[in-house]
């Protein structure tokens, strides 16, 4: 019988040639033995934010990221990947604070449409301009990334517009605080007293890739398609009580 997802990242987080599912998760999990946190990130819902102001109170000091990609270059990172840990149940149950932050899936998928696809450089065009057989210049419109999107399955999405349910381990992970996109400020400073970080000396805001995506809503949605983002991403929906 074929693993689970869990039991696989379980298993291999520390092999050498990890699957798909484990090296999301190392990509995604950050943690900190000097804070005693794990924070499992969801592109798209404030984690830029969230990381860089991690990162200041793990190195203690304010970094000025110049070139904004090396804030996600992960071996660059001060905070550790679950290989790095030790047995990964363990640490779970040891660990002081698990948290995670989760966005509205409307605004998360239109961010990512604004973002990674209609600007023609992004490279995550490719999969959908060979779905539809498009010419590599083409304007890609949000109706056609949300169809394309809808068409595939969870774990073949990639980590920008994946069910956050399914990318959170939620199954598995018995988080501590959830906070929300939409409350980031106060959320985020929440779980900072929590883990014992001064947000007052560390917290940067990181906002290079907004998008302002929630304001926007209207202007790309209809029902229709707000109907089909509602049935593949349900479990989001419900999990994370966001509305219809």
């Amino acid at each position: 019988m074929k693993p689970t997802k869990w039991e696989d990242i379980l298993s291999n987080i520390r092999s050498e040639s990890p699957s798909h599912e484990v090296t999301v998760f190392k990509y995604i999990s950050n943690i900190s033995l000097k804070y005693s946190y794990m924070y499992v990130e969801t592109p798209k819902a404030g984690c830029s934010t969230i990381k860089s102001t991690l990162i200041n109170a793990e190195l203690d000091e304010y970094l000025d990221f110049e070139n904004f990609e090396d804030l996600h270059v992960r071996q660059w990172s001060p905070l550790l990947d679950p290989s790095r840990v030790g047995p990964l149940e363990k640490f779970l149950d040891k660990c002081r604070v698990k948290f995670c932050f989760v966005r509205n899936p409307y605004s998360r998928i239109l961010s990512c449409y604004l973002n990674k696809i209609a600007p023609l450089e992004g490279w995550r065009r490719k999969q959908i301009i060979d779905y539809y057989e498009m010419h590599p210049d083409a304007g890609i419109t949000f109706k056609q990334f949300v169809d394309f999107v809808c068409h595939q399955d969870y774990p073949d999405m990639d980590i920008h517009w994946r069910l956050q349910y399914d990318l959170l381990c939620a199954r598995n992970i018995d988080y501590d605080f959830i906070g929300k996109f939409e409350n980031l400020d106060v959320d985020l400073n929440n779980v900072l007293s929590q883990i014992g970080i001064d947000a007052a000396k560390y917290y940067r805001k990181e906002d290079r890739h907004s998008t302002k995506a929630e304001s926007l809503l209207d202007e790309f949605y209809d029902s229709e398609y707000k109907d089909k983002i509602y049935a593949k991403f349900f479990f989001d929906f419900e999990a994370y009580d966001y509305s219809r």
